[in-house]
């Protein structure tokens, strides 16, 4: 028998056997493939090194490409813009060359012209000269009888130097040395009178020195005290600066109704002796000279006293024509000033009748209209308006309030400017009762497109108020901000609407925060003006932001975030994209449906259909403009 260890053995070699065929095996098939393991490897390795220098050769040559293309379309898009700028700026170059040549030739003829008319009068002047300064007459002369006059030589030559004054003038473009030059140039001028007519006609800081100059030489006129009051007024109204300046003016007038008319019994100079000893109390009250101001306010008391009692027939008739002069002028602020002295002192001397009569009339339209065409030819230069006082707003009050028998013209236009002072005085409430009663108004008035036109100015003018005095981001402003929005709709000025409606959107969001139903309101105000505007993308921007304020004010769904997805949905539409607006509509269904049947189930046992009348109308309501907006969609 054969034992373990037998066994055993016979194992073991088996198992040698087993390997070295196993082993002679795989050498066998080694070198039949003749590729040994250490060789397959490294092969392997260079492969993957190889392939992955490939790759770093290939992202640098891409990345070198896409540098030169970006660079290459860079410089092609500069060289693009550089040839459009060039082209702009040739063709502006262009027509500015040829505006300027237009210009110039019309400059040209003109200079030419008036070169040759004083030319010709001054060839003309110079031949007058030589036949007075012959001295043999010609022989008509003699036979007339006609001999030298010494007293025409002296004006032909004052007539000479006036010409060679005014050609010096012309040739000055400062302002100062124009003045200097009229000053010095008033001895030796034989008719200065013609100079306070210039000065009156045409006011302005130099025209109204050479009055006072003229006063000062005894050339003076009820009409220049006029015009001096109306500098005096307006200097002053520059600053404490200015006021010395004012005062010497005010003296200047004193002097000219003091000396003016001295036959005359002297009442139509208290007119003026009047308006110059309040003015001069008002400034030097303003200076710290209380005392002399006491004193003019008395000597003003004796002129008024005196008016009371000699009853004029016609009040201060000369400031009247002067200030309807200025109007015709444009000289809105002189005119404005003179009417408004007129009216003080008319309603001391005929209380009873200042705000009715034909006089009373006259005087109340020019003061409309020079401060009508004040405001409008100011614009937004409203310190313009600062020469008004500031008892301007009281008086104005005062007469809109007096029922007079006024044009709807004149009365938007004292109730206007009535705005712009509240505005300079910061007088918020005021200002609102003012901007009410123009929009009133103006909605009475807009039945064509003329006052429609001016309902759109007022309504602007309102709006830069309410900006102006920051009423727009107040509670008590927005009010005025929603009716000027819907103003502004009425008239087609959608942008101002637009401008209006994100001003009241930010009050709403600055007063009650982004998670409260009071700013619904003005964005869905907002949203229906862009949408007037065909701006849908701006209309969908707050819809969206009205679903996500409602978001976090409802704890759940609510009827009115229908309303908003079904605006959603049709502002999507209007640009075009059906697929969003669809969204929105499903989700809006879908919200109806399940608000109601909230609504039904919360009732008890009744079903939708059994609920009140007026949500199964909100309901219907609803379902057919979603019906109706779907059936839209599928045209689409």
């Amino acid at each position: 028998m054969i034992n373990g260890d037998t066994l055993t053995m016979v194992a073991c070699a088996l198992g040698a056997v087993a390997l070295i065929v196993a082993v002679w095996g795989y050498f066998s098939l080694r070198q039949r493939i003749d590729f040994p393991a250490e060789r397959g490897r490294s092969i392997n390795n260079n492969q993957i090194t190889a392939d992955l220098a490939n790759l770093k050769r290939e992202f640098a040559m891409l990345s070198e490409t896409v540098h030169r293309f970006r660079a290459q379309s860079l410089a092609g898009i500069s060289e693009n813009m550089a040839e459009k700028e060039q082209a702009i700026k040739l063709a502006l170059s262009q027509d500015l060359h040829k505006e300027l040549e237009a210009a110039t030739d019309e400059f040209d003829k003109a200079l030419s012209a008036i070169v040759g008319k004083l030319d010709q009068k001054q060839e003309e002047l110079a031949s007058r000269i030589d036949n007075f300064s012959s001295t043999t007459p010609p022989p008509q002369a003699i036979e007339a009888g006609a001999i030298s006059n010494p007293i025409i030589e002296s004006k032909i030559a004052s007539l000479v130097s006036a010409l060679v004054i005014d050609r010096f003038l012309a040739s000055l473009e400062d302002m100062s040395d124009k003045r200097k030059c009229l000053m010095a140039s008033l001895e030796s001028v034989q008719d200065t009178v013609t100079f306070g007519k210039l000065a009156v006609a045409y006011p302005s800081i130099n025209s109204w020195l050479i009055l006072k100059e003229l006063a000062d030489r005894g050339v003076v006129s009820d009409i220049a005290g006029w015009a001096l009051i109306a500098g005096a007024e307006l200097t002053a109204s520059k600053g404490r600066a200015f006021y010395s300046t004012a005062e010497e003016l005010y003296q200047a007038a004193r002097l000219s109704f003091s000396t003016a008319n001295t036959n005359s019994a002297g009442v139509a100079n208290r007119e003026g002796l009047y308006v110059i000893a309040s003015g001069l109390a008002r400034l030097l009250a303003q200076g710290d000279r209380a005392a002399l101001s006491d004193m003019l306010k008395q000597e003003a008391a004796s002129h008024l006293r005196i008016l009371i009692e000699s009853k004029p027939t016609t009040m201060a008739l000369p400031a009247v024509q002067l200030a309807e002069f200025y109007l015709n002028e444009e000289r809105f602020d002189c005119a404005s000033i003179l009417f408004r002295q007129v009216i003080d002192l008319a309603t001391q001397v005929f209380p009873e009748s200042i705000y009715n009569g034909d006089s009373a009339g006259r005087l109340w339209h020019g003061l409309a209209l020079a401060l009508s065409n004040l405001a409008d030819k100011t614009g937004t230069e409203r310190e313009l308006f600062a020469f008004l006082g500031t008892d301007t707003i009281a008086f104005l009050d005062k007469a809109l309030s007096a029922k007079m028998p006024l044009s709807d013209a004149d009365k938007q236009a004292l109730q206007l400017c009535l705005l712009r002072l509240c505005e300079r005085d910061r007088d918020e409430d005021r200002a609102l009762a003012v901007a009410k009663n123009l929009l009133d108004d103006g909605v009475r008035l807009a039945v064509d497109s003329e006052n429609k036109e001016r309902f759109n100015f007022i309504a602007t003018e309102i709006l830069a108020a309410v900006d102006e005095l920051h009423l727009s981001r107040k509670a008590n402003g927005m009010p005025m901000l929603k009716r000027l929005i819907g103003i502004f709709m009425a008239v087609n000025n959608h942008n101002k609407a637009a401008s209006a409606g994100a001003k009241l959107v930010d009050a709403s969001l600055d007063l009650y925060g982004d998670a409260s139903l009071e700013t619904v309101v003005p964005i869905n105000i907002l949203a229906d003006v862009y949408k007037a505007m065909g701006r849908y993308d701006l209309a969908e921007e707050c819809y969206r932001q009205i679903l996500e304020i409602q978001y976090k004010v409802y704890p759940s769904e609510h009827e009115e975030m229908v309303d908003v997805l079904l605006n959603l949905a049709q502002v999507c539409k209007l640009q075009k994209d059906v697929g969003e607006a669809e969204i929105f509509l499903e989700s809006a269904v879908e919200m109806c449906q399940s608000v109601f049947d909230k609504s039904a189930a919360e009732d008890g046992e009744r079903s939708a259909d059994e609920l009140p009348v007026e949500i199964q109308g909100r309901k219907k309501a609803l379902m057919a403009r979603a019906e109706a907006l779907k059936g839209q969609l599928s045209h689409a």
